[in-house]
């Protein structure tokens, strides 16, 4: 039997990285075969134009479309192992994947077309994930995922995370952040972009890791530990395990 894809999704400080990590642990240890991987490959050849991408200017500065050129070449250079795995039934659990262009190039309409109207601002995001969907999955051949999983913070502890945050090894220069990471703005529409892939694609859903009841006021306070804002890890993961576990059966 084919195995399945699943994605794990999200804005920067979601807890992506973690979350598959955990989930791989849980089902080995169900004997389950998996295997994991996340985009961007860096240290690879496929993403060196996604690292100078990063490292080069704002992110606004590169149009939607060739940016997520650049992330698609990485995905299909891996695509042929995933490929393989899957055809022998291995559980294949990737941190981001086409989904996360839908969501950070997705979310620059917003800011490029700031005097559009909320109707035309939907209208250019739709026409957009048409595109990179018939691009990646019918132009590509990339694998559809069985199931992509939103992991939902809000932008502002996702900022307050990513400040906590040591320099990456693709960034240059001692810049702890990237060309996405370095605005609040960008995180914000990414976040409504990946909001409206949850409400109109298929095989989508949301695990909240947000604590109830915030006001807004709480959280802008950066002095507020974020541990009183977001949910723990053990609890998010249990969520999506059990997503997961109804798309395994």
């Amino acid at each position: 039997m084919r195995g399945k894809l699943i994605v794990l999704d999200g804005i920067d400080g979601s807890g992506k990285a973690t979350q598959t990590k955990r989930l791989k642990e849980r089902l080995a240890a169900e004997s389950i075969a998996v295997k994991t991987h996340s985009f961007p490959s860096y240290g690879t050849v496929g993403a060196v134009p996604v690292e100078k991408y990063l490292n080069w200017g704002l992110a606004l500065q590169v149009p939607p479309e060739i940016a997520s050129a650049l992330y698609a070449a990485d995905r299909r250079c891996k695509a042929f192992e995933i490929e393989e795995e899957l055809a022998k039934g291995t559980t294949y659990l990737l941190d981001r994947y086409v989904s996360s262009n839908g969501g950070h190039q997705g979310g620059k309409f917003r800011s490029m077309n700031a005097w559009a109207s909320e109707d035309e601002l939907i209208a250019a995001r739709k026409k957009f994930l048409d595109w990179l969907t018939d691009y990646e999955f019918n132009q590509l051949r990339l694998p559809v995922p069985d199931k992509s999983i939103f992991l939902d913070i809000h932008p502002l502890a996702s900022q307050q995370l990513i400040m906590k945050k040591q320099a990456r090894e693709y960034i240059k220069d001692g810049k702890a952040k990237d060309a996405h990471e370095d605005s609040l703005a960008h995180l914000v529409d990414a976040h409504d972009s990946y909001v409206h892939m949850v409400n109109t694609l298929p095989n989508w859903v949301s695990v909240s890791c947000m604590r109830p009841g915030l006001t807004k006021e709480e959280l802008a306070d950066y002095t507020i530990p974020l541990e009183q804002k977001v949910r723990s890890e053990a609890k998010i993961h249990e969520d999506v395990y059990e997503i997961v576990r109804k798309v395994l059966k």
